[in-house]
């Protein structure tokens, strides 16, 4: 077993948001572009591709004051591929076991 350290954010005056996001023109080297980019942005701390209404989700953690810089720095930097987008606040980290403990054991 590991452990993992929850730091308050709130505390440090750091926001989670989740912002949620259209894309168009889609291609594997778009995808790879863009995903090289999340990936090198130090404010992205998670990315999901999904099925849907949003192809995309990525949780952002920030001072609440830079949002609106950061979600048009990004847009700019990827308008070619982020159609639309919705952004929310996210108040807590819910914690997901996908597997129960012993379904490896025999």
């Amino acid at each position: 077993k590991g452990y993992t350290l929850l730091v308050d954010n709130k505390k440090l005056g750091i926001r989670r948001f989740i912002i949620l996001l259209k894309l168009k023109d889609y291609s594997i080297e778009a995808d790879k572009k863009f995903t090289e980019h999340c990936k090198n942005n130090k404010y992205i701390v998670s990315l999901y591709k999904t099925l849907g209404e949003w192809d995309v989700i990525l949780e952002v953690e920030l001072d609440k004051k830079i949002l609106v810089e950061f979600i048009e720095e990004f847009r700019d930097s990827n308008n070619d591929l982020i159609g639309d987008y919705h952004s929310s606040v996210s108040n807590e980290i819910v914690k997901s076991d996908y597997l129960p403990d012993d379904i490896f054991e025999e």
